[in-house]
């Protein structure tokens, strides 16, 4: 549990950020003439005592690589002065406290670079993310001495996330070579810009000679469904290395519309018998679409294809150029990469990126090559996949504004009154965890669970359930209803709201960039949003609440559809595990939950209670893939709400794995080929690399044996199964009377013409609980798949029993 932090006043001539014994503020080690300087995040206990500040073995890896690099002995400080207490982070503020002192140290020495080692110790110097920045050089300026910010990760983090290991030395790698002044990566690249009708009549005939060009798009902003969204320019990169930009709505364009929409149409058709190349095409495509209804087929997706090669690392065109082709930083500043700034530093970043885009796409085609099994995943699903959501996001989901507007208004009230019963406990701000914290933990006596990291008592979510007490049940409450106010009512409509100060009633302000005022909600799914190849979409964070569902329906003439596979991850465990009792239960249209529930309580089935029921409702997914029964506790407190006793949860662990006694072994094969490759493979031929198995912390370990487990089924059954699916229905299914319009978890939205309707819910299930594609991935499933849908309003739609 975290300690409390106090700042103090006392004898160090710095800023004591901790009660410590010592209270010693520590300054840097090492030549002070050093043209590099290294900044740790705080010292350690060693450095705390005067000794060495890297130390242990991280501190010999760094020092190892810092060596093999050709860099001399840098100067090491730190962000933070004073050793934290049991090895914890500083915070933010404490970090901020030390930063005058950090920065008269840098004046001082004056190096020419400095690299920051870790989260913390970047926060010292820039604002970012380190999985983002790292790697890069970054000019800045500290005082009054401008010189190459250049950060990294942490030498201990890389150990125990051996996913890190790479990437810092590569970086350290790279380092050594900027310090000496060497060339990195491609530094010029021929690039030029259509002016004239003369240099696009050359291009064109260069662009028919290639066969694989890359395509890129530059725009106004990240949502062509703002009002004023445009399309600045477009680039394209020949085989040859040659790259072009023409210009389109930026401000020195020649072209009119007209010509835009002639010189797009020559392109589109010249690159029918090409590979089109893009770096996240569906954004790209789905802006041209939108501004010119025309669009190329997307034949080859760089971060697609690199996310399927390695799905732990950033997937970013500068990351993987810097990566792969030792690329210098070539990006630009916001304002001229939206065309407003020098445009001839804009067309020429643009250029960069269609270079680099096609230089990637030779090295992971090669890369595909060498393994049949990600080559045809690649190919035959996560391609066609991309194309298919670029024709259903186009479209985007139709939202019921009446029934919205009656849900706000419902929810307002109750949120009212929430906080009026809240208020009848305390006048505070009950948007405060700081006053939440003083009320619950000091004058309501409640017991203190968790801590935040920065020591106070926590009152999140989590801590919330298991306070057994009536305003933390209340502010659960309040917050679930600000919570869909916020985010769903008044994001999907398109308004925000705020509050006036005279009436303290809502006022509508219309500016949501999210929403069209054509009823239509446009949200992206990204193919590439998880490490074991689910999609990922705002979509699936909408709570089960129907009230919220509801207002997702379809138009006049369409009747909104939800196709779900039942229990499908239990099902695809049965088949993996070849567990002889889960098998027969679905085999036998069983009920698994059930069949659970009595091997668990030893009872007969047909004697359960529908709470026992839940209970094994429960049990079945926090056990089945190995939970420990100390986390079931507050996994089945917190999903299920269901309450179990120490006893009772060891208990079913236990009796859970007798009922299904084929796990335990499954579980530990899983264990074992992880352990050994480092990697595991789902049915459809994915990978999921875990090289946190050979981690020197044994939590880590223990993940990435738990994933092992996990991420072959959840990466399957939510994941290329169900897109196997969703390919197989658009393609198959006429479109204009069945139009697919999204997905969510197990689930497949759709709208359905009501005249098709029979016909086509028949078809659906069919190809859900069979896709053809089984077929070229080998897939012989054991257990019967089962999709059941549900018609009308999502979250209100009645079961569909067929004619």
């Amino acid at each position: 549990m975290a300690t409390k932090r106090k700042i103090r006043n006392s004898n160090c001539s710095l800023c004591p950020l901790w009660e410590s014994a010592a209270n010693i503020c520590l300054m840097g080690k090492g030549p002070t003439d050093s043209k590099l300087m290294v900044i740790l995040e705080a010292p350690s206990h060693r450095a705390d005592d005067g000794g060495d500040y890297i130390t242990g073995h991280a501190g010999k890896v760094f020092l190892e690589m810092i060596k093999e690099a050709g860099i001399p002995e840098p100067f090491i400080s730190h962000a933070v002065r004073c050793k934290p207490p049991e090895g914890e982070s500083p915070s933010s503020s404490e970090i901020k406290a030390c930063k005058d002192y950090l920065t008269k140290e840098i004046n001082q020495v004056k190096p020419e670079f400095i690299l920051t080692l870790g989260a913390g110790a970047l926060k010292s110097m820039s604002k970012g993310k380190i999985t983002e920045l790292h790697g890069n050089l970054i000019d800045t300026t500290v005082g009054d001495h401008s010189l190459k910010l250049y950060p990294t990760f942490h030498p201990a983090i890389a150990l125990r996330d051996p996913t890190k290991l790479g990437p810092l030395r590569q970086d350290i790698e790279r380092l050594g070579k900027l310090m000496r002044g060497e060339k990195v990566g491609v530094t010029e690249i021929h690039w030029g810009v259509i002016r004239t009708m003369s240099q696009w009549n050359s291009f064109i005939e260069e662009f028919r000679a290639s066969p694989v060009v890359s395509v890129d798009t530059e725009t106004t902003g990240l949502d062509r469904n703002t009002e004023g969204f445009e399309i600045n320019s477009v680039q394209v990169g020949l085989e040859s290395g040659r790259n072009f930009a023409i210009p389109f709505m930026v401000r020195d364009s020649p072209w009119t519309k007209k010509y835009q929409r002639i010189f797009l149409e020559e392109l589109i058709e010249a690159a029918e018998d090409k590979v089109v190349v893009f770096q996240n095409g569906k954004f790209d495509n789905l802006n041209l679409r939108k501004k010119y209804d025309m669009w190329f087929k997307n034949g080859f997706d760089t971060m697609l294809a690199h996310h399927l090669l390695d799905e732990n690392s950033p997937h970013g065109l500068d990351s993987m150029a810097m990566t792969f082709l030792d690329a210098p930083n070539w990006d630009i500043d916001l304002n001229t990469k939206l065309g407003l700034g020098d445009l001839e530093k804009f067309y020429k970043y643009s250029c960069y990126d269609v270079y680099y885009t096609l230089q990637l796409y030779k090295i992971f085609r090669a890369k595909l090559l060498k393994h049949p099994g990600l080559r045809r995943l690649f190919y035959k699903l996560v391609m066609p996949i991309a194309q298919m959501f670029e024709d259903i996001e186009i479209e985007g989901l139709y939202v019921d504004m009446e029934r919205l507007l009656e849900v706000q208004e419902k929810l307002t009230e109750q949120s009212k009154n929430t906080q009026e019963k809240l208020n009848g406990v305390a006048k505070i701000n009950w948007n405060s965890p700081k006053q939440i914290g003083k009320l619950f933990f000091e004058d309501l006596g409640m017991p203190v669970l968790e801590r935040t990291p920065g020591g106070d008592p926590s009152t999140a979510e989590s801590t919330l359930l298991c306070l057994e007490h009536p305003v933390a049940k209340l502010l659960m409450e309040y917050r679930g209803i600000e919570k869909n106010l916020s985010t769903y009512l008044l994001g999907w409509q398109g308004l925000r709201s705020k509050l006036n100060k005279k009436t303290g009633e809502r006022e509508i302000v219309q500016d949501d960039e999210r929403f069209i005022y054509d009823s239509r909600l446009y949200l992206s799914t990204k193919i590439h949003g998880t490490t074991t190849g689910r999609f990922a979409s705002r979509l699936h964070q909408v709570p089960r609440d129907a009230l919220i569902r509801s207002i997702i329906t379809a138009p006049d003439g369409w009747t909104f559809v939800v196709a779900d596979y039942s229990q499908v991850e239990l099902r695809m465990v049965a088949h993996v595990s070849g567990d002889n009792r889960m098998k027969m239960v679905f085999q036998t249209g069983g009920d698994i939950h059930s069949s659970t529930a009595s091997g668990v309580l030893g009872k007969p089935e047909n004697e359960l209670t529908k709470e026992e029921r839940k209970m094994a409702k429960a049990v079945n997914f926090g056990y089945v893939f190995g939970m420990w029964w100390k986390k079931f506790k507050i996994y089945a407190k917190n999903n299920y709400q269901v309450d179990v006793t120490d006893k009772e949860a060891e208990s079913h662990r236990t009796r859970f794995f007798e009922t299904y006694s084929a796990l335990p072994k499954w579980h530990s094969r899983m264990k074992r080929t992880v352990q050994l490759y480092g990697q595991v493979e789902s049915l459809s031929g994915r990978i999921r690399h875990l090289p946190g198995v050979n981690s020197s912390d044994k939590s880590v370990q223990q993940e990435a044996e738990r994933q092992s487990i996990n991420a072959p089924i959840q990466g399957f059954a939510s994941g290329d199964l169900k897109a196997m699916a969703m390919l197989e229905i658009h393609n198959t299914l006429p479109r204009n009377l069945v139009k697919i319009k999204a997905e969510v978890h197990d689930s497949i939205l759709f709208e359905i013409k009501d005249e098709y309707l029979e016909e086509a819910i028949p078809q659906i299930k069919s190809i859900m609980e069979n896709p053809s594609l089984f077929k070229d991935f080998k897939i012989n499933f054991s257990i019967p798949l089962v999709a059941d849908v549900e018609v009308g309003r999502w979250g209100e739609g009645k079961k569909w029993q067929g004619k």
